[in-house]
């Protein structure tokens, strides 16, 4: 019996575009603005298609699936599960040493009514599912300008748009969503019973303008937000944000999000904070390819450029159609740049067109094993760099932290429940730790070398 060849999928418009970066795309002037125009042609047809409800059939023109079955299977799958672990160990750590997934310009996706900038997103699912993909920073694009939908001011509002400030007009803003349905869509996914414990770090690019902007934003945020704020002290206005701060100390002082932004006048500063000089905020964009420089294996240099584990270090990508035209090539965070990313300790990694089946979420996965935890029991690190779950009474070495960027390991070996004592003994004034970040893992591992080492970790969800 003659044997069969499986049906090939029908090829899309995303294949066409893949065939002229391959044929052209070498030629960042030429070869990219054409190919990224081509794509822009592809996706603003499956976007009206999707905006109409027809997720099922949208991928047959720019090859991207996408509804709630993919975002049901992601929540069921080991990405999110090893994701929502590796937050549950941040919770108590600064946010400079957390990996903190992101995603750049968060509200500007082509799930929401059609405006002129969302036919160019950076976007493909709404807010509330990149929340939901694990996304704990977001970022919203803040305008003052003429609303049909709430005009406040002489029929102005602050809006959502990803346009531009060219001497005072607000070019690309349209009829752009207005800033407290932003906000209400945070709440009402804080307001979730399984998210009920989750802080979120809310970026606000301010191209507000006049000082009556900036009043009427901070009282917006007063109402949609409120309380979940943890907001600068008391007479200190666009307070300086303290990258030393944890999820779990903002949680303690009964908030949920933590604001930070340009400074600008009136309330707006009781509610904002600075994002800080260089020392304390550090971001860059990536380019076109492999470009991130820990992708060198040189992560102590660029660690050391940027202030990493002390200050928040931001890397985004801008995928826009605007941004290849401006710049002749698209900027793209691949999946090597995200893994780097996550080794050498980043804290914001910031993807565009993020979709439940984006390889990147499981590259940043820097702790535990695929598959794993398979089971009850305590964390052991493996020659493969990765976590374990284990039986408690296995002997190995422990794994003690003189200070983040020091890690040790004990000569002896025991059972997980001698860690604290072989610590203690073994490296006065170290403790028995499991580290926050990849920086840190790979720090664990340089010292254990080839050996499987215990883990302060257990009791996981």
């Amino acid at each position: 019996m003659t044997g069969t060849t499986p049906a090939q999928a029908s090829p899309t418009g995303a294949d066409a575009v893949a065939a002229c970066r391959s044929a052209i795309g070498g030629a960042p002037q030429v070869g990219e603005r054409t190919c990224r125009t081509g794509e822009q042609f592809v996706r603003g047809p499956a976007n009206g298609c999707r905006n109409l409800g027809l997720n099922s059939e949208c991928h047959t023109l720019d090859g991207r699936r996408t509804g709630t079955g993919h975002m049901a299977t992601y929540v069921a799958g080991w990405t999110h599960r090893a994701l929502t672990l590796q937050r549950d160990l941040d919770d108590n750590v600064a946010l400079a040493r957390a990996t903190i997934p992101h995603t750049h310009n968060s509200f500007n996706s082509s799930v929401y009514l059609p405006t002129v900038t969302n036919q160019d997103p950076n976007q493909i699912y709404s807010m509330r599912d990149q929340l939901t993909m694990d996304v704990r920073a977001i970022e919203m694009d803040l305008h003052w300008f003429p609303s049909p939908y709430k005009p406040r001011n002489m029929g102005q509002s602050v809006v959502l748009c990803h346009g531009t400030q060219v001497l005072g007009v607000d070019v690309g803003c349209s009829v752009d969503r207005p800033f407290p349905d932003g906000l209400k869509e945070l709440r009402q996914w804080l307001n979730e019973p399984a998210n009920r414990d989750q802080v979120v770090l809310l970026y606000l690019e301010n191209q507000l303008g006049p000082k009556k902007a900036h009043e009427m934003a901070a009282k917006e945020i007063r109402d949609g937000l409120g309380d979940l704020v943890d907001r600068p002290a008391p007479g200190k206005p666009c307070e300086r944000l303290d990258t030393s701060v944890t999820p779990a100390s903002v949680r303690a002082r009964g908030h949920r999000v933590i604001i930070v932004g340009n400074c600008g006048p009136g309330a707006w500063g009781t509610w904002v904070h600075e994002r800080g000089p260089s020392s304390t905020w550090v971001e860059s964009s990536s380019g076109s390819g492999d470009d991130y420089p820990g992708l060198a294996k040189d992560c102590p240099a660029e660690r050391a450029r940027t202030g990493a584990g002390h200050a928040l270090v931001r890397w985004y990508e801008d995928s826009t159609w605007v941004s290849a035209m401006a710049g002749g090539e698209s900027s793209q965070l691949t999946t090597r740049e995200a893994g780097a990313m996550a080794r050498c300790g980043v804290s914001l990694i910031g993807f565009d067109q993020l979709t439940p089946e984006d390889p990147r979420l499981t590259a940043i996965v820097w702790s535990w094993a695929p598959g794993e935890p398979s089971r009850a029991g305590c964390a052991a690190s493996a020659a493969d760099t990765r976590f374990h779950a284990v039986d408690c009474g296995e002997k190995h070495a422990f794994v003690c932290m003189v200070n983040p960027d020091q890690w040790r390991v004990t000569a002896t070996d025991g059972p997980f429940s001698a860690g604290a004592s072989a610590c203690a003994k073994a490296f006065p004034g170290s403790t028995f730790a499991v580290p926050a970040n990849g920086w840190e893992n790979a720090l664990v591992r340089a010292a254990a070398s080839t050996k499987t080492v215990w883990l302060n970790y257990t009791n996981w969800r």
